[in-house]
């Protein structure tokens, strides 16, 4: 048996829980408070935004008769029945719901009343036009709708279009609300029409650069831009950007510094995946210089900065950056492998041999642990093998083989190392791929060369057993028509694919660490016409 005092407990429980939800159920709907307030507004500019709001959550949740009835408790309204934003937003109200029924197949529907519902749309949208008389904002607005209408007739939305931007551009040199451009802008990239999306982000940018817009807001919406992937227009917000931090006098230059060096980390190439713009960020680390000095680099940026430009293939330039690195930080930790770098520079790039010479017996007499010891030694024995000094190569060679007798699992130089060596004990000539090569670089007598030759590897940092990539570019030095027309001749350090075929790019895995220099040529049938390296790091795990 339940005692008295029980029922009475539960009884009361029962009543609050159900009071509660009784009380919750009845709390106003946010749409129901959106229509409050619009009726409550004193002025248009102020129910405006509301009525936006509005509109977008009665299309969330289809429910376009609802806002139609609620236009209609406005329509004998003083503040409503003579203005333009009421009609625009009935005009958009049913454009927006001939869209839902396309887009979701509602067939029957659209059939039966497609025709009133343009009828009715262009009633609405001609009322707004006649009463608003200015360029403003909402002209704008009413001019994309017209725009959106027409899109089915690709002629007249083409015509539409470019009027609109001639409209844009007219209202932007007085008018300052760009928000109704970024919307267009915003609206067009969503239909994935982005030739004109970007002919209005760029007005958009440019007037937004040349506002009093805070710092703090222009960064926040480049890196919104930056998010959305839309770099370009990061770009130049990110440009007007550094501007204002730079001509800013109260701030402390150390601290413009840092600004301007975390915005050149988001764009450089880090090797592990493409950068977003590498480019930029050098522009970014040119100004950091011209206006600050060395001073600010640290080594960090200093070595971002030079790999930076070695993705980019500025060879000259990260050369540059990579000796000011050692230069400037002489106990930088992987010091041995940027001399590695210098070295491959200077004899492939630079075709200085005794330059490389220099760099690469560096690695040798100082870092004997290095990740690049024995490449080193094996591009050391390469150059002496390539100028004929044959007993220096075999010795060179023949340390490599020496130092790994005793491993299980030989390092890919190994094999390398033993096929020059036995080259030479068989007076044979250098193996066919790698000899047009040395042929191409080694022998550089065109000033000009007609032909230019890249090769990226993607990625250019990764781990063990990871596919790696190799890619060409060609083009013509006068034309830069891309060609790809010549035989391709690969070898170096090939990892996995050791045979990879004539084509213009290759895939291939490493099993072990360390910097990995990959060779192609471009041979025509008289000649070696072009040849370049590339470089990959390939880390334990």
């Amino acid at each position: 048996m339940i005692s008295l005092r029980n029922k009475i407990i539960a009884l009361v429980f029962i009543f609050f829980v159900t009071g509660n939800f009784c009380l919750a159920q009845q709390e106003p709907s946010r749409t129901d408070l959106l229509k409050q307030e619009i009726k409550k507004a004193k002025t248009i500019e102020n129910a405006e935004p509301l009525l936006a709001e509005l509109l977008n959550i009665c299309t969330k949740d289809n429910k376009f008769t609802d806002f139609f009835d609620f236009l209609k408790t406005l329509e004998k309204n003083k503040l409503f029945k003579r203005s333009p934003v009421f009609y625009y937003y009935r005009a958009l109200a049913i454009f927006r719901q001939i869209q839902f029924l396309e887009e979701n197949k509602v067939w029957q529907e659209l059939f039966d009343n497609k025709e009133v519902y343009l009828a009715d749309l262009g009633r609405a949208l001609d009322k707004a036009q006649k009463l608003n008389t200015t360029l403003n904002p909402l002209a704008l607005r009413l001019e994309f709708l017209q725009c959106r209408i027409n899109q089915d007739d690709e002629k007249a939305w083409i015509v539409s279009l470019e009027n609109l931007f001639r409209s844009a551009r007219e209202y932007l040199k007085t008018g300052s609300d760009t928000q109704v451009i970024r919307d267009i802008a915003d609206e067009l990239y969503r239909e994935k029409k982005v030739s004109y999306a970007r002919k209005f982000y760029s007005i958009y940018v440019s007037k937004i650069s040349q506002s009093d817009i805070s710092q703090d807001e222009l960064k926040k919406l480049a890196e919104e831009f930056l998010k959305e992937n839309k770099t370009d227009l990061a770009v130049s917000l990110y440009g007007a950007y550094l501007e204002k931090i730079s001509s800013d006098t109260k701030q402390d230059k150390g601290i413009i510094a840092k600004k301007m060096f975390d915005i050149a980390t988001e764009f450089i190439h880090p090797g592990w995946q493409e950068g977003i713009d590498p480019f930029f960020a050098e522009n970014v680390y040119k100004e950091i210089e011209s206006s600050y000095g060395l001073e600010d680099f640290d080594e960090i940026n200093q070595y971002r900065r030079a790999y930076n430009l070695e993705r980019i293939k500025e060879f000259e330039s990260s050369y540059s950056e990579y000796r000011k690195l050692i230069d400037l930080f002489p106990n930088y930790q992987d010091k041995d492998r940027i001399y590695f770098r210098l070295g491959i520079f200077s004899a492939y790039i630079f075709d200085n041999i005794d330059q490389a010479r220099v760099y690469f017996l560096k690695v040798v007499n100082e870092f004997p642990q290095s990740v690049d010891y024995l490449n080193s030694i094996y591009h050391l024995g390469l150059l002496d093998h390539w100028q004929g000094n044959l007993e220096k190569a075999k010795e060179f060679y023949n340390t490599i083989l020496e130092k790994t007798k005793d491993l299980k699992d030989k390092p890919d130089i190994v094999p390398l190392a033993e096929t020059r060596l036995k080259e030479i004990t068989e007076a044979k000539e250098i193996e066919y791929n790698l000899r047009m090569f040395l042929e191409a670089v080694l022998n550089q007598k065109e000033e000009k060369p007609y032909l230019r030759l890249a090769l990226f590897a993607r990625h250019a940092k990764d781990y063990l057993d990871k596919n790696v990539l190799f890619e060409t570019i060609s083009y013509f030095t006068d034309t830069a028509c891309l060609q790809q027309e010549f035989t391709y001749l690969w070898s170096g350090q090939l990892g996995t694919n050791q045979n990879p075929l004539n084509d213009y790019k290759f895939e291939t895995k490493y099993k072990d660490p360390g910097t990995k220099v990959v060779n192609v040529v471009l041979v025509a049938p008289s000649s070696a016409i072009s040849g370049t390296i590339e470089m990959a790091n390939i880390y334990n795990e």
